[in-house]
């Protein structure tokens, strides 16, 4: 038996609402729809400051035409002013974008690829930079080159530095002298340079190579240098620079550089006889007497003569420094050599120990006589065997003393 259904109208989740005929002539097509007039009111609004703005205020009355065209009601727009024909805002002074005045302050950072130690040396004294170009520019530096960097103030009263004595320079070459050095097998030389333009400066460094070493200061200084020396190749030349630079800590001076920024100290107020002859001096020492061993410290028999040959007397002066260590830098003799072994065995502490144990060195020393008096075998024995057994002894007491201590 086939089965029948109902068909049941679909409610839709909104009302329809019921068809009008303002809305069917909306829809089907453009009817003009009567519309009513724009209300227009024509009011003077009260003067707010100096200012009197006197408009038109226009409303329309949107919603006989929403209702028209059945549509919700909207809430009326808000009026409006428009400014009368003859009357000029009041104009408002603005900033411009690119006012300087809210410009932050830049920090210029100077670029650099070194290490912290470095750029530590590196630094300068900003003070004293700006009051030697603002206030002690002379005629002189005006008419230089610009390919020619200024260094201000040369002599070494300008930096307050106190007066280097001789006795200063002595201590400095002992320290340096008595410092060890890295074991490397690389030579170099020692060079002194000189700038046309400072023409009482030296500049004494050490390189592996001079002729390039060269070149870099004058590119990164924008110098024009000419060699006044070059020494041979030989090792620590670090070591021999060094202590061409103790010899004249006292006509060291210090030269800030404007082209490159730094401040130099290996420039000297020093004769080219007396730069040569003090290079000549301690390369010579450091190739021919070889002062330091395989493992880059200061051989005894130097420690020895340094202290043989001190200073004593009077006040010690720059003459006398150069003839003390003319003297130091001599070769040793196997009179040295004797007194160095000498010195050595009065001052080991093996005499301390025999001192402390007599019984044992007596017991040595009989046993010796005996085994060479009596002249057989049994004896020779014997007398080894009780020195070994005394010897042996010895060596306990004396490490349980150490160990106590």
């Amino acid at each position: 038996m086939p089965s029948t259904y109902k068909r049941h109208p679909v409610q839709s989740l909104s009302p329809t609402p019921p068809a009008t005929s303002s809305v069917r002539r909306a829809i089907r097509g453009p009817t003009p729809t009567p519309c009513t007039p724009v209300a227009q009111i024509t009011r003077t609004i009260p003067s707010v400051g100096p200012h009197s703005v006197e408009g038109t205020i226009s409303s329309h009355n949107q919603s006989e035409r929403s209702t028209s065209l059945g549509l919700t009601h909207r809430r009326p727009a808000e009026p409006f002013i428009s400014p009368s024909r003859g009357e000029i805002r009041p104009s408002i002074t603005r900033r411009p974008a690119s006012d300087p005045r809210h410009n932050r302050p830049s920090i210029i950072l100077e670029q650099s690829h070194s290490s912290p130690t470095r750029r530590a040396r590196r630094r300068l004294d900003r003070s004293l930079i700006s009051k030697n170009e603002n206030s002690q520019t002379t005629l002189e530096q005006t008419q230089l080159p610009q390919s020619v960097p200024s260094f201000s103030n040369l002599d070494s009263n300008h930096f307050d530095a106190p007066m280097i004595t001789a006795q200063n320079v002595h201590d400095e070459l002992r320290v340096k002298l008595c410092k060890a050095v890295t074991p490397n097998s690389k030579t170099g030389s020692v060079y002194i340079v000189r700038d046309p333009t400072q023409p009482h400066l030296l500049k004494i460094g050490a390189s592996i190579n001079s002729s390039q070493r060269q070149k870099g200061l004058e590119r990164g200084c924008d110098l024009r240098l000419e060699t006044i020396f070059v020494s041979n190749e030989l090792e620590h030349y670090i070591r021999a620079e060094h202590l061409v630079h103790a010899n004249l800590l006292h006509l060291r001076r210090k030269n800030i550089c404007i082209a490159c920024g730094r401040n130099h100290q290996e420039w000297y107020e020093v004769s080219e006889e007396e730069a040569i002859r003090t290079v000549e001096m301690w390369t010579r020492f450091i190739q021919q007497e070889q002062p330091y061993n395989a493992m880059g410290k200061l051989k005894s028999i130097w420690i020895f003569l340094m202290h043989k040959r001190r200073h004593v007397g009077e006040v010690l002066d720059h003459e006398g420094l150069t003839d003390l260590w003319t003297n130091i830098r001599r070769s040793p003799s196997m009179v040295d050599y004797a007194e160095q072994a000498l010195t050595f065995l009065k001052k080991h502490p093996i005499w301390c120990l025999l001192w402390a144990h007599p019984w044992q060195v007596f017991s040595i020393f009989s046993w010796i006589i005996t085994s060479f008096t009596s002249r057989t075998c049994f004896s020779l024995y014997l007398s080894l065997g009780v020195l070994l057994a005394v010897l042996v002894c010895t060596c306990f007491s004396a490490s349980g003393k150490s160990k106590r201590v």
